[in-house]
Order: structure tokens, then C-alpha cells, then sequence
């Protein structure tokens, strides 16, 4: 940068910048009634598809909701465990540990705070011994392939019922 000429006015000082703070995340179901969406809604997509995983988190993401992600039903587990979620979005047929397992686990031992499972399922709408998956304790369940904006309206209605 070059000084200012002789008798020209100099530069103005620079001004600080101030960052407006950042809001809490709203509760689910404040989250889930303004505009009737999602946003601030924070969701756990377990899904073995990548692809499709990805898909979902990047389309939920962008209607406002915090998104995280397991490749399967222990990563699943884990992340809600270990941090809160409002929504699990649960596919029910993956490897090693499926969406009728990590229902299991949840029934064994229930999280300390409310959760909305949505149970996605590509084929059968009940486990391999033929109990719906609403009886094993899925909130709601969804026949795949599914439109990411029908789902994040079925989920906002359903926290918004739930939460009444």
C-alpha cells in the first residue's frame, strides 16, 4: 500500500466489526412451528447408503434443520448418547445393526431426553418377524424412496402433535 500524497486527507481509521451473537438452538417443537419447518430442529440421519445419506443431509441442512449423520445403527447409538438429537431418521435395513436393533437398544435403555424416530424403510414396513415397526418404537415410519420436503413435513407435524 502506497502512503498518502502530500496533503491528501488520509484513511479512515478501520471500524471494528461486530458479529450480531448467535440465538440458542430453539427447543423442537418452537423450531418445528416457526414456518411450520424445521429449522433449528436438530436431526440424526442413520443410513448405510451413502449416497442417499448424504442426500438427506445436505436437503435438510438447507431447510434450516442441524444435521449429523451415522453410517450405521452403533454410530447411530452413539452420537445419541453422547449428544442430543430431536430426530432420528433410522434406516431399517443395514448391516450389522438395523433400525429394529438400535429400537431394541432404545427400549433397553431409554435417552434421557424426547426423541421422534422416523423408521425409512425401503421394502416391508415391519421387522423380520412381522411386528410394524411403530409397535417396536418408531414414531413414524416411511416408505423409500421418499421426497426430502414431504419427510421434513412430516417431521415438523410430528414434533408440533408431540409437543402440544
Amino acid at each position: 500500500m502506497l502512503p498518502p500524497a502530500p496533503g491528501a486527507p488520509a484513511d479512515p481509521p478501520p471500524q471494528p466489526t461486530v458479529t450480531p451473537p448467535v440465538a440458542a438452538a430453539a427447543p423442537a417443537a418452537d423450531a418445528a412451528a416457526v414456518g411450520g419447518g424445521i429449522a433449528g430442529v436438530r436431526i440424526l440421519v442413520a443410513d448405510d447408503e451413502d449416497l442417499l445419506r448424504s442426500t438427506m443431509v445436505r436437503h435438510l441442512g438447507r431447510s434450516g434443520a442441524i444435521v449429523a449423520e451415522a453410517r450405521d445403527g452403533r454410530g447411530a447409538l452413539l452420537s445419541l448418547r453422547s449428544e442430543r438429537h430431536d430426530v432420528l431418521l433410522l434406516d431399517a435395513n443395514m448391516p450389522q445393526c438395523n433400525g429394529a436393533a438400535v429400537l431394541a437398544d432404545l427400549r433397553r435403555e431409554p435417552l434421557p431426553y424426547r426423541l421422534l424416530v422416523v423408521l425409512l424403510s425401503g421394502g416391508e414396513l415391519c421387522d423380520a418377524d412381522g411386528v410394524p415397526f411403530e409397535q417396536l418404537g418408531a414414531d413414524l415410519v416411511a416408505q423409500k424412496p421418499i421426497r426430502i420436503a414431504a419427510l421434513a413435513a412430516r417431521i415438523a407435524a410430528a414434533l408440533a402433535a408431540r409437543d402440544r
